[in-house]
């Protein structure tokens, strides 16, 4: 039996010599978890292509908030900007209670 909001899935694919193979799988339906949407808001500066950092804020006194500077050769903002994303990203990831 399977849980509320999970549902079976069935795919067929034809591989390039002919033959078909098929996959059954279940997944759960994202539309039917209820949980609160996390919302995180990200910066990354840069200052003369000298020197960059980020920014991660998730809320009060929140644990994963972070600042850091960012150490390397190439500095840019659009650079500062996406490692700011995917350092909070990888934090949330990371983060016992967001299992």
């Amino acid at each position: 039996m399977l849980e509320e909001g999970t549902q079976t899935t069935q795919s067929t694919i034809t591989d390039t010599d002919g033959t078909t193979k098929s996959n059954g799988s279940t997944r759960t339906d994202i539309n039917t978890i209820n949980l609160p949407p996390v919302v995180i808001y990200t910066d990354g500066s840069c200052i003369d292509h000298y020197a960059s950092g980020i920014g991660i804020y998730f809320g009060p006194n929140h644990p994963l908030n972070k600042s850091k500077a960012i150490h390397g050769h190439e500095h840019n903002s659009g650079l500062a900007e996406i490692i700011a994303a995917k350092t909070a990203l990888k934090s949330l990831r990371k983060w016992n209670l967001y299992k």
